[in-house]
């Protein structure tokens, strides 16, 4: 005797069991008591298919998909933007701004460098990348210049520490190059946009430091000796 698997005897044939043919996946299902059938359909089962999902949970789960997919860009883009070294300031950290306020908008411990009593150079002990910042040369205890060294600091229009000057002059068309070099062995280069100002400071042509601030002490030899 060879076993064969058993298989519905089709939907032309009226047997004891199957007076109507029915769904494959139905026709050796015992059918639904209609007490049970009233309680999945007040649970929000659809009455048009045993084998459907509610459609309360449908519309629930659609509903959470889509806030996820809008919310899950939305946090992405907020996570990756790093704030740059412009020149007005870094980030939300505007010239003028008190050393309590770079403080706080930071969100880090500074450490500070006194004369006379006033915070007048200061680098963020963490979190913060190779940043400083420079207050009271105008007398005052705001901003008025910042500067760095990393290459991991994205300056304006995307300028960064170790690129060529070349790169500087294609961005800002109006850069020069200041006749004060600096070091010896090392070249300064200034781009000017009212009273606010850009420096690089570069040798063998690659830029070695960024300063951005008031255009009146980007030619300083040190800011923080």
């Amino acid at each position: 005797m060879r076993w064969e698997e058993p298989h519905h005897p089709g939907p032309g044939l009226q047997l004891e069991r199957h007076h109507t043919p029915l769904h494959p996946t139905l026709q050796h299902k015992p059918k639904r008591p209609r007490q049970a059938q009233a309680r999945l359909q007040a649970l929000g089962w659809s009455p048009v298919s045993e084998r459907g999902p509610p459609t309360a949970a449908i519309a629930v789960l659609a509903s959470a998909a889509l806030a996820i997919a809008a919310a899950v860009p939305a946090a992405a883009g907020t996570a990756g933007r790093t704030p740059h070294l412009g020149l007005n300031g870094y980030g939300a950290i505007q010239l003028g701004s008190p050393p309590r306020t770079v403080r706080a908008k930071l969100g880090d411990p500074l450490t500070c460098f006194h004369l006379g009593g006033r915070c007048v150079c200061a680098r963020a002990t963490a979190g913060t990348p190779d940043l400083t910042f420079v207050f009271g040369l105008d007398g005052r205890a705001g901003l008025d210049v910042l500067f760095t060294e990393s290459r991991a600091v994205a300056g304006p229009r995307g300028l960064r520490v170790g690129d060529r000057i070349g790169r500087m002059r294609r961005l800002f068309p109006h850069t020069h190059r200041l006749r004060r070099p600096g070091y010896p062995g090392f070249e300064r280069f200034s781009f000017a946009r009212g009273s606010r100002g850009l420096l690089a400071e570069t040798r063998h042509g690659r830029i070695v430091m960024l300063v951005t601030g008031k255009k009146r002490f980007l030619a300083y030899d040190e800011f923080c000796a």
